[in-house]
């Protein structure tokens, strides 16, 4: 995946920000943060329309997002017929937000080291072959982030 410059947010005049803030996160600190986050929240969309929240436990690895979910689960259930989500992080102070789709990718095309990061960032070992998860790439078409505490100076999107 070809990285995107980063890019000041499109806001009303009020929010004061009009260019890129001196003090904007890389896109490495924000693969970093998806990284470090011990559960995500997930929005999907239901066949009928209405939106679905779930959090989710998954690992970052190679600019690759990848979670996990039981392939039976309703978030598994919507994506399987709209591959459109949004995960955001637990934090509403250090934000994270990824707009995209997703991809099924099979146990043995996740990213080199998932298995083993997976394990060792929830403690478990999981056997990535067990038909029992799904596991779903998120393809960025936009990401945002920012520190609340400093919005104007931390503010940045990337769009692909």
């Amino acid at each position: 995946m070809t990285r995107p410059e980063p890019e000041a947010l499109a806001l009303d005049p009020g929010y004061g920000i009009s260019e890129l803030g001196e003090l904007h996160w890389t896109l490495d600190d924000v693969f970093r943060r998806i990284d470090g986050a011990r559960s995500w929240w997930v929005i999907t969309v239901r066949p009928d329309g209405r939106p679905h929240a779930a959090p989710v436990w998954g690992v970052a690895v190679d600019d690759r997002i990848v979670f996990s979910s039981d392939p039976k689960a309703a978030k598994s259930a919507n994506l399987a017929t709209n591959p459109n989500i949004v995960v955001h992080l637990e934090s509403g102070d250090e934000v994270v937000i990824v707009e995209g789709t997703v991809r099924r990718p099979r146990h043995q095309d996740l990213p080199n080291g998932y298995g083993e990061r997976y394990n060792a960032k929830y403690s478990t070992e999981m056997d990535f072959s067990d038909p029992m998860f799904a596991f779903y790439e998120v393809i960025p078409r936009k990401i945002m982030a920012w520190d609340e505490g400093d919005f104007v100076n931390t503010a940045v999107r990337w769009r692909w």
